[in-house]
């Protein structure tokens, strides 16, 4: 059988394994105070004290503060306890490779744990435990750590890292949301129920956020997947213009491709056009209750020039959860007017018909959902004069529909 001979060099205490105290009980503590005589003396233990207001065996809770632990030294005028017997002699400790690892540990706790010792600095493991020694005035040694139930179960208490708790924040939630859209909506505007579900506001949206959706779009559109005019089911081009945000869709292949026929993907959905809808829902429920809620993952942008304009349809390529919802969808309309006309069939006689200005937003869903709706004409030289000198928009009309796909 091989001996194992003692290391005679002097040993480095980042080498040693890191011992996390806080998962370790009383009875472990103290049975760690005597697993050598070489490493505290003969007469030395380790005393932790328990904040008994934290710490209560009887209710059944296993969260132990270690307020104080200290190295005290056993003499009869200080100490009144059993010495403790030695497991071990010296000699015995060559002889046993685990004896002698313990000791190795020992010495590393008792250098810790010196009561004259200077705040300590985080020791890193292997496997990311980490001591710490408050710095602070006050009592040294004081650890605050985790349950020991994260080695064991006690009367259902999880473990710490299962525990779903929401983290504590210090700013209202949503108010970065708020304080975009607070920019873009105006003071006072006017809202209409056309239909169940489907509410117009008019003069919603302040000049800033019209100039501020033309500025986007138009940066957009200098990119990798800006306008182009797309094409439908027999080949002939739309008197429009189109670009996505988010999403891919066009007329004919819906949101089966990810990229567009040049091989463009569409450039990221703007945190500004989110904060849109979600309000703009948020002011349509204040009159219309039965309104669900909804998280827009796609923008299609379309430009009517002056000659522009878009045959009766449905918008109804989204998902079988979206349309059963009835989730809504929101339209915004910048530059010229348009005459937009809608209804529950395709019966020209029974359309109806409403002036979608520059700034008005359109949301219809619910038992609107599904409407037939179209634009009919574009009104030249109404686009506000302001907008067109921060712009330089082009004469036509610029609309945004806004839709969570699945």
């Amino acid at each position: 059988m091989s001996t194992v001979t003692p290391a005679t060099t002097t040993v480095n205490p980042d080498s040693l394994p890191t011992v996390d105290l806080c998962h370790l009980s009383l009875s472990d503590l103290h049975s760690l105070s005597k697993c050598s005589n070489s490493s505290f003396g003969c007469y030395d233990v380790v005393i932790p004290k328990i904040d008994r207001s934290i710490f209560n065996e009887s209710a059944g809770s296993r969260k132990q503060t270690y307020s104080r632990l200290r190295l005290a030294l056993a003499n009869s005028s200080t100490i009144h306890c059993r010495t403790p017997r030695r497991r071990t002699l010296a000699s015995d400790v060559v002889d046993d490779p685990e004896q002698a690892e313990n000791s190795q540990i020992s010495s590393l706790l008792s250098e810790l744990f010196q009561s004259n010792a200077e705040g300590l600095a985080p020791i890193e493991a292997e496997n990311d435990v980490v001591l710490f020694q408050s710095n602070a005035e006050g009592p040294r040694n004081v650890f605050h750590g985790p349950s020991i139930g994260t080695l064991r179960h006690y009367d259902g208490v999880p473990p710490y890292h299962t525990r779903h708790e929401e983290p504590f924040s210090l700013v209202t939630p949503n108010i970065r949301t708020n304080l975009v859209f607070d920019r873009w909506r105006n003071l006072c505007f006017d809202r209409k129920v056309l239909a169940p579900g489907m509410v117009l506001f008019k003069n919603y949206l302040t000049l800033k956020g019209q100039v501020d959706i033309v500025n986007i779009c138009q940066k957009g559109a200098m990119g990798p997947g800006g306008f182009y005019q797309p094409t439908n089911q027999n080949g002939d081009k739309l008197r429009l213009h189109m670009m996505c945000f988010g999403r891919n869709w066009d007329p004919v292949t819906k949101y089966e491709k990810r990229y567009r026929s040049d091989g463009s993907e569409p450039p990221p959905l703007p945190y500004e056009f989110i904060s849109l809808a979600e309000n703009t829902i948020r002011d349509a429920q204040w009159c219309q209750d039965k309104l669900p809620s909804m998280c827009p993952q796609i923008c299609v942008a379309n430009f009517y020039s002056i000659y522009g304009r878009i045959g009766l349809h449905q918008d109804c390529d989204e998902g079988s959860r979206s349309l059963i919802k009835g989730l809504p969808v929101i339209s915004v309309s910048i530059g010229s007017s348009a005459e937009f006309f809608y209804g529950d069939c395709k019966d020209a006689d029974e359309l109806d018909t409403v002036l979608l200005e520059s700034g008005d937003v359109l949301v219809f869903g619910g038992e609107s959902r599904h409407i037939f709706h179209g634009v009919r004409k574009i009104v030249q030289d109404t686009a506000p004069d302001q907008l067109l000198q921060e712009t330089g928009l082009i004469p036509g009309r610029l609309n945004l529909t806004l839709r969570q796909v699945a």
